[in-house]
């Protein structure tokens, strides 16, 4: 989500955070500041690395929905 508008971006399951992150960027620009993924219980989590990447695409079945805080 990005200005409350739902923004689809197709990436494939094995992306590393720096390629989504540069994926994000090219859609929204470079004001975005965040990124946090919607968990399967529905919390929102921060994704900060690597890890919390492959932590969010193993719990979501690789279909992850992100909503992005920018400046």
């Amino acid at each position: 989500m990005y200005n409350d508008d739902l923004i689809a971006i197709r990436v494939p399951a094995n992306i590393s955070y720096v390629a989504l992150w540069e994926k994000v960027f090219e859609r929204l620009g470079s004001s975005v500041r965040a990124v946090s993924w919607k968990t399967p219980s529905g919390d929102w989590s921060t994704l900060d690395s690597e890890e919390d990447l492959r932590q969010a695409l193993a719990e979501t079945g690789g279909k992850l929905t992100l909503h992005a805080t920018c400046l």
